[in-house]
């Protein structure tokens, strides 16, 4: 099955840290992570945390512009456009769809 990975402040950007979310269906996948407001992060598809590959496919606040972003989450802007954390500080469930393009937590 495919595995899409969340990495950024929170694990440190550290890939052997990565948060792994599981594949559901189709473009659907979800996991439990841990976020601090301000924190900023993105999704790495199919990576190997052993292996890491910076540039390989990946999806950023701007990927999901033209679809459903929880209000939790803001651009980070910059080149990069990171996703921003800007909820209570926590653990949440994520959901991502990367065919309808909806980022939510629960």
């Amino acid at each position: 099955a495919p595995t899409l990975y969340l990495l950024g402040d929170d694990q440190s950007w550290a890939p052997a840290s990565a948060v792994s979310l599981t594949w559901k269906e189709g473009g659907v996948y979800e996991g439990t992570a841990d976020f601090t407001n301000g924190s900023i992060f993105r999704f790495f598809a199919n990576n190997n945390p052993a292996v890491w590959d910076w540039a390989g496919e990946q999806w950023r606040y701007s990927s999901f512009a033209d679809g459903t972003i929880d209000p939790n989450l803001e651009d980070g802007g910059g080149a990069d456009s990171n996703f921003r954390f800007a909820g209570t500080t926590g653990t949440y469930t994520i959901r991502v769809d990367l065919y309808d393009l909806v980022v939510e937590l629960e």
